[in-house]
C-alpha cells in the first residue's frame, strides 16, 4: 500500500511539473532574434550630434523589426539616434527607426523599425546621433569578425553592442524545433534533430506508462479489498 501511495505521489508531482513546464514554455515570449555577441561592458565610442556609427556586414540569421543599443549620455537629456538598415551590397534602405532622446543614465534604448528585415540578408546598420548632447555607446573590443565598425566614416576596432528584435515574439514552446535543429550541430555525426524528437517521445511515453501502471495498481488494490472484505 505504501509503495502504491509513493508511486501515486511521484506520478502526481511529475504531472504537475510537466504541466507547469508546458505552461511556462507557452507563455514565455522570446523577443530577441539574434545579436552580434558583443557584450555591453563599457562605453567604447563617443558620438557627436550628426555623426553616425555603422556596423557591416551583419548576417541576418533571423528576421527582425527592432534594434536595441545602450547609449551613455554625456549630460542629460541623452541623445536620440536615427537608425537605418541598408542592404550591404546595393546600399538600398531596408528599414528605418528612431531611438528617442531624454534619458539621464545609461539605459537600453530600442528603435522599432518601419519594416521587417528578412532572414538571409547581409546588412549595414547605422546609428546617427540626432543630439542634443554628445553620447557614448556600450560595447567591447575587438569588433566581431568579419564585421567592420566605422565612426563618422573612420574605421574602428571597437564593437558596439546591438540586439536585434522580432516583431512578433514567439513562445519558447514554439521554438523547440529550432532548438533541436541547432542542438544537432553539436553532436556526433549520426545524431540529428530527429534524435531529440525520439528522446522527447520516449520521455513522454515513459510518463504515460507510469500513469497507466498507477491506474492498474489502484484497480488491483480495489479488487484485493473487495476479495478480502466481509
Amino acid at each position: 500500500m505504501r509503495a502504491r501511495l509513493g508511486l501515486a505521489a511521484f506520478v502526481l508531482v511529475a504531472a504537475l511539473g510537466l504541466a507547469a513546464l508546458l505552461l511556462a514554455s507557452a507563455t514565455d515570449r522570446r523577443s530577441i532574434a539574434f545579436s552580434l555577441d558583443v557584450p555591453d561592458i563599457e562605453p567604447v565610442l563617443s558620438v557627436e550630434p550628426g555623426q553616425a556609427v555603422c556596423e557591416s556586414p551583419i548576417e541576418t540569421t533571423v528576421a527582425f523589426a527592432g534594434i536595441r543599443a545602450w547609449p551613455v549620455p554625456a549630460a542629460p537629456p541623452g541623445a536620440g539616434f536615427a537608425v537605418t538598415v541598408r542592404d550591404a551590397r546595393s546600399e538600398r534602405i531596408l528599414a528605418t527607426g528612431r531611438m528617442t532622446p531624454g534619458y539621464a543614465t545609461t539605459t537600453p534604448r530600442t528603435a522599432a523599425l518601419d519594416a521587417t528585415v528578412p532572414v538571409g540578408r547581409r546588412v549595414e546598420v547605422c546609428l546617427r546621433s540626432t543630439g542634443p548632447q554628445r553620447a557614448g555607446l556600450l560595447g567591447a573590443a575587438p569588433s566581431p569578425e568579419p564585421v567592420t565598425v566605422t565612426v563618422a566614416g573612420k574605421r574602428s576596432a571597437i564593437g558596439v553592442s546591438l540586439i536585434f528584435l522580432r516583431r512578433h515574439p514567439p513562445s519558447l514552446l514554439s521554438l523547440v524545433p529550432t532548438i533541436f535543429r541547432r542542438a544537432a550541430l553539436f553532436r556526433p555525426g549520426w545524431v540529428g534533430a530527429w534524435t531529440f524528437w525520439i528522446l522527447t517521445g520516449a520521455l513522454l511515453g515513459a510518463f504515460v506508462l507510469g500513469a497507466r501502471a498507477l491506474i492498474d495498481a489502484i484497480r488491483e488494490d480495489g479488487d484485493d479489498r473487495e476479495d478480502t472484505g466481509p
